[in-house]
C-alpha cells in the first residue's frame, strides 16, 4: 500500500478532527486487504455520521485537490462499527459538494450489508456506488487469542454431560436499546434466573430508571404487540432489577479480548445468548447492518452453541463466511423473521426451550452440538489473513 499519511492519522469524531502517529485499524487493513500498489492512498478514520459530516473541512487542501483530480484513493475506515448512517453525509456532505469521482472513495466497515445503503444512496443521488471492504477484525482478534491460548496449553472442557445450575451465559456492556428488552423480557418470563448475565453502568449513562421511558416509546404496542406488554406487565419487577456484573465491575471500557477469567462461564452453560450490537431493523434510527463483533467469535472461539440477537438472516451470514450453525438441535427459524417483535418472541421461546431440557435431551443436545463446535473453532483458527476483509461491492 503507498500510503501518503502513515505517520499521520486523521481520526474525525463528533467534535473535530485528531491527529495520530499510527492506527491499530490501519496496521491490520494493511494486512488483512489486498491494495493496488500503483495507487496512492489517504487513510482516515471516521467515527459516526457527524465525523464524516466535517471531512471536507478537516482534510489538508493538497489531499483535497489531489483527490479532486483522482490522483489518489481516499480510504473512509468505520471498522470496530457497522453506521449506515454514514453514508448518507458522505455523498451529500461530501462527494457531491466536492464533484468527487466515487471510484476515489473507499468505505471501510464492519457491516456486512453496507453496500446496500451504498447503493439505494448512489440510486437516490444520481451517483455510483463507492467501493466498499468489509472488514472482520474481530474475527482476526479472536483468532488471534484463542490461538495464542492454545499454545500456551488452553483445553477446552465445555458440553460435559453433568448438571448445569446454569444454561447459558449473556454478557452486556452498553445498554444499546434491544439489550435491556431481551434481559427485561428473560426476567419476565421467568428465564433470567438461568443464565450469567451482565447488564449494569456503562459508559453510556443508562439504567433501567432513565431508559425505561425510552424503551416504551420504541416499542409501540402497535408495532410490538408481545413485547410491548411483556415488559409492561412486569414493569415493577425489571426497574427494580439490581446490576448485574461477571467478571469485571469495570463496563466502562470495551473489553473485546477473549480473557481466561470467563473460561468457567462457558464450562458452566451449554448454550450462549449472543446479544450482539445490532437487532432492529424496522425502528427508525436504529442501526440495520450485520455485524459480528468479539460477542459472537468468543463463544465460537470456546466451543459453545449459540443464539444469536441480531438482524435476520445473520446466521446465513455466518455460513457464508465457513462456520455451522446449530438446527435442528437448536430452533434457528428466528433468523428467517424480519419482524422484531416476532423475532425476540422466538428467541425467548427457544431460550426457555433449550433452559428445560429433560436429561435425555441435553445429553442427546450435547453429544449433537459438540462436533459443530469442535468444527467452527477450527475454522476460526485455520483462517488466513485474507479471510478476514472482502470487497464487496467489486
Amino acid at each position: 500500500m503507498r500510503l501518503l499519511n502513515k505517520s499521520k492519522i486523521l481520526y474525525l469524531d463528533e467534535v473535530g478532527g485528531i491527529w495520530k502517529h499510527k492506527s491499530a485499524n490501519l496496521e491490520l487493513l494493511q494486512k488483512i486487504s489486498g491494495w493496488d500498489e500503483n495507487r496512492f492512498y489517504y487513510f482516515v478514520e471516521v467515527k459516526n455520521f457527524s465525523a464524516v459530516r466535517k471531512l471536507k473541512d478537516e482534510l489538508p487542501k493538497i489531499i483535497l485537490d489531489v483527490l479532486k483530480n483522482g490522483l489518489i484513493d481516499i480510504i473512509l475506515c468505520n471498522s470496530h462499527e457497522a453506521f449506515h448512517s454514514l453514508i448518507e453525509p458522505l455523498y451529500y456532505d461530501f462527494i457531491i459538494p466536492l464533484n468527487l469521482n466515487e471510484d476515489n472513495v473507499i468505505m471501510v466497515s464492519e457491516s456486512a450489508d453496507i453496500k446496500f445503503q451504498i447503493k439505494n444512496l448512489a440510486e437516490q443521488t444520481g451517483k455510483k456506488p463507492v467501493r466498499c471492504i468489509w472488514t472482520r477484525i474481530f474475527e482476526f482478534n479472536v483468532a488471534e487469542q484463542i490461538n495464542s491460548q492454545v499454545s500456551q496449553g488452553k483445553t477446552f472442557p465445555t458440553l460435559h454431560f453433568k448438571t448445569y445450575d446454569k444454561k447459558f451465559i449473556n454478557f452486556n456492556r452498553r445498554w444499546r436499546l434491544h439489550r435491556p428488552v431481551l434481559v427485561g423480557s428473560l426476567e419476565a418470563r421467568q428465564l433470567l434466573k438461568y443464565g450469567f448475565v451482565s447488564l449494569a453502568a456503562s459508559e453510556d449513562g443508562f439504567n433501567w430508571n432513565n431508559i425505561w421511558d425510552i424503551i416504551m416509546d420504541k416499542h409501540p404496542v402497535e408495532k410490538f404487540p408481545y413485547i410491548s406488554n411483556l415488559l409492561k406487565e412486569n414493569e415493577q419487577t425489571i426497574r427494580s432489577l439490581p446490576p448485574m456484573y461477571l467478571d469485571t465491575e469495570e463496563l466502562i471500557y470495551n473489553k473485546a479480548t477473549l480473557l481466561r477469567s470467563t473460561d468457567h462461564y462457558y464450562q458452566n452453560t451449554y448454550f450462549s445468548l449472543v446479544n450482539e450490537t445490532n437487532f432492529y431493523i424496522n425502528i427508525p434510527g436504529e442501526e440495520p447492518g450485520r455485524f459480528f463483533s468479539e460477542k459472537t467469535f468468543k463463544p465460537i472461539g470456546e466451543r459453545h452453541p449459540f443464539i444469536l440477537v441480531n438482524p435476520p438472516y445473520s446466521l446465513s451470514k455466518l455460513r457464508e463466511i465457513g462456520y455451522q450453525t446449530f438446527n435442528p438441535y437448536i430452533n434457528e427459524s428466528y433468523d428467517q423473521e424480519l419482524d422484531d417483535d416476532k423475532r425476540l418472541k422466538m428467541i425467548l421461546d427457544e431460550v426457555e426451550r433449550l433452559c428445560n431440557l429433560t436429561d435425555n435431551e441435553l445429553a442427546y443436545f450435547l453429544a449433537n452440538v459438540s462436533p459443530i463446535c469442535d468444527h467452527n473453532q477450527q475454522v476460526l483458527r485455520n483462517k488466513k489473513l485474507k479471510d478476514f476483509s472482502e470487497f464487496i461491492n467489486d
